[in-house]
């Protein structure tokens, strides 16, 4: 008798070691290699307010999965080196080509009347867990939304039940001009402008021309007349 109750406990302790915990994240190696993430993402500023030129943005997504194992980052770190500084878009690509990042959509993902863009992401990619690149395209005013890095998996706020549908409101910036300011005039055409200017004010003017003449020929007048006074005295001694 006591070798059956012993049986039994020992059978009942293997039952309840065996059943995993609801609470518990499952190990990756349990999951669905197949499994789907739904992502949506919200362009809008908090109160459903519209930024203006957002209207008819599109997303392309790149795979960062490799990259992120790569140089082992997190999440937290990943976004820190990529969108530092409010990386323009000329950085941005230049990245991605660099690194030659594989884009995982075929067609660019829109946004809705709502300002939402939709979409469904492999949980896994080359068999672990994967990372993304998101990018936007289509602003027509003066901000544009900022990159976003997504790495699965995501938890809920208590960090223990992984998160299937995932939700993600875009950030705004004010784009950076890449324009070259305009050039400043040459100094050389500039400086052949202010030597003719120069010139003609230090020619003399036909007035004064005339005026100097007058005043001339009268001194040579008082000059002849004195000497011709001085002539007469020197006879009449």
């Amino acid at each position: 008798m006591k070798k059956v109750r012993r049986l039994f406990f020992g059978c009942l302790l293997l039952m309840i070691a065996s059943i995993q915990s609801p609470m518990m994240p499952a190990a990756a190696s349990e999951l669905d290699p197949a499994a789907d993430v739904q992502v949506s993402i919200h362009t809008k500023l908090e109160g459903e307010e519209t930024v203006e030129g957002i209207e008819n943005l599109t997303f392309t997504v790149y795979d960062l999965t490799s990259w992120r194992h790569t140089n082992n980052l997190s999440e937290k770190a990943a976004k820190e080196f990529l969108l530092d500084q409010q990386a323009t878009k000329e950085k941005m690509a230049a990245f991605i080509a660099k690194e030659q990042l594989r884009k995982v959509n075929e067609l660019p993902i829109s946004v809705d009347a709502e300002g939402k863009a939709c979409l469904t992401l492999p949980r896994f990619l080359q068999e672990q867990d994967a990372g993304y690149l998101l990018i936007a395209e289509g602003e027509t005013g003066q901000h544009q939304l900022v990159p976003i890095v997504l790495f699965l998996p995501q938890y809920d706020v208590n960090g223990k039940t992984e998160n299937w549908a995932i939700e993600i409101h875009g950030k705004h910036t004010t784009k950076i001009s890449t324009e070259k300011p305009k050039e400043l005039p040459a100094t050389k055409a500039t400086g052949n402008k202010d030597v003719q200017t120069n010139t003609s004010k230090r020619l003399p003017q036909t007035n004064e021309v005339l005026e100097n003449g007058a005043v001339f020929g009268g001194l040579l007048i008082l000059v002849g007349a004195l000497g011709l006074k001085q002539q007469t005295r020197r006879k009449n001694k």
